[in-house]
């Protein structure tokens, strides 16, 4: 079963994709409003993990550097931030099966150009 899982899993996130690809072009708002809607929404179920693995299995809420938390901080300011505004303006202008179908695209082209 646990090899199925991952299986399970990688289906479970492609599914969320097509469906939430589809659901950002009809919702009325702009880029940068569903970028702070869908942040909020993962920051306050990100601390309530948190807080459930501290009280509940006593786990320490943060195990990283302070140089290390910032570093992630940036990253996330930089590709939560301004990179979903321009990946749900481009799901927006483009639609959604043209949108996904660039993002397909990422991966091979990052590989030919860090083979230039």
């Amino acid at each position: 079963m646990e090899e199925r899982l991952g299986a399970i899993a990688g289906l479970a996130a492609a599914a969320s994709w097509a469906i939430a690809s589809v659901w950002y072009v009809r919702v009325p708002l702009g880029a940068g409003s569903i970028t702070t809607c869908k942040n909020t929404l993962a920051t306050v179920c990100m601390v309530f993990v948190l807080l459930v693995a501290y009280f509940f299995f006593d786990q320490p809420l943060f195990t990283v550097s302070a140089s290390a938390f910032r570093d992630i901080a940036i990253s996330g300011v930089i590709g939560l931030g301004f990179a979903d505004i321009a990946y749900f303006r481009s799901i927006q202008i483009l639609g959604p099966r043209r949108g996904l179908t660039l993002t397909l695209l990422t991966t091979p082209a990052t590989t030919l150009l860090g083979q230039v």
